[in-house]
């Protein structure tokens, strides 16, 4: 056990017996902790889970001091609330749930299933509570009950029309769950329109248009509004490609050339889509060239659609199927 946790005559008999001072040791047992919220919420659980809630509260005490309610994970703060609630003291449980809605939303999804029984307190305190409602929904969702999730974020948005993050998994869990695509896209939509900066959300919300079959040319023409939030995600930019490839014309061509050739893509191994469009776009400017008979321009492209460019992280295969490029070569020299 943490020692600087301890009373103070059996904090002196382990330090004794480590022949460490009391400085010394609480600098090795930061270490151990790695300053890692999650680290010390285990621990705090822990305790919990043995009644010993004053002990729990202190572990989160010393993880709390000296930082803003505002950017400390609020589950911090939820928990002491709770550990003082089950200590009895409701008064400060109240100020530490208060404290907890002061946290951050992003990144905050609690997995443990204490955090539930925490959450749920909070709540019973204080029902209009949106961020405990967003939070709840996320550990429940993720643990399966996604009925009793989605109800959490449906809740969220209603006390809160303003959260980017309830309104994504909202959209999220209509899709996935309910498989309920036109509430999914209008969750994803008013997402989008509170953070137009949220490219994930934008991700997520093209790829429910698509599965709502809109027509490509409303979904590139939506991404093509917000360019500087595609240009955010190499996932974003891919379907944007896609999205120009097949509405074809020399400057959605030329558009997709000049990004396959400029932008460095980080490519999972196995995955090719990228290299296709790289060929798919350099057979195309070859043929517009060979038309026009401009032999030297379409050769190059033809050469370019038979080649690797480190930009987008993706390795020639074996076998190479390249007849068709062998092919457009065959054309021009013959020309």
């Amino acid at each position: 056990d943490p020692m600087h946790f301890m009373g103070g005559r059996e904090k002196a008999l382990a330090l004794q017996s480590t022949g460490q001072t009391a400085g010394e040791w609480d600098r090795t047992w930061s270490a151990y902790m790695r300053g890692e919220v999650q680290n010390y919420l285990e621990l705090a659980v822990t305790y919990a889970g043995a009644g010993l809630y004053a002990d729990a509260d202190s572990v989160l005490a010393g993880f709390s001091q000296g930082k803003e309610d505002a950017k400390l994970n609020p589950m911090v703060n939820y928990f002491r609330g709770y550990f003082r609630e089950q200590s009895g003291d409701a008064a400060a449980a109240a100020r530490f749930y208060a404290k907890a809605r002061k946290g951050p939303l992003a990144y905050t999804n609690p997995h443990r299933l204490e955090g539930k029984a925490a959450l749920e307190a909070a709540i019973r305190q204080d029902p209009a509570d949106a961020n405990a409602h967003l939070f709840l929904g996320n550990l429940l969702y993720a643990s399966g009950q996604k009925e009793e999730g989605l109800a959490n974020w449906q809740k969220a948005v209603q006390l809160d029309p303003k959260d980017v993050l309830a309104w994504r998994n909202v959209g999220y869990g209509e899709w996935n769950f309910r498989k309920n695509l036109e509430t999914a896209y209008r969750a994803y939509q008013k997402a989008i329109a509170l953070d137009p900066r949220e490219a994930r959300v934008l991700l997520e919300l093209d790829q429910v248009a698509e599965a709502r079959k809109a027509p490509a040319a409303e979904r590139l023409a939506f991404l093509n509004q917000r360019q500087q939030t595609v240009d955010a995600r190499d996932d974003l930019i891919s379907r944007q490609i896609d999205l120009r490839l097949e509405q074809g014309g020399a400057e959605n061509l030329k558009l997709v050339y000049d990004v396959l050739k400029n932008h460095h893509f980080h490519s999972w191994e196995g995955r090719y889509g990228i290299h296709y469009a790289w060929v798919e776009v350099n057979k195309r400017l070859g043929d517009f060239a060979f038309e026009k008979k401009d032999f030297e321009t379409a050769l190059a492209h033809y050469k370019e659609a038979g080649q690797y460019p480190g930009n987008l992280e993706v390795a020639p295969r074996t076998p190479d199927f390249r007849a068709h490029v062998d092919w457009d070569l065959a054309r021009v020299y013959s020309a």
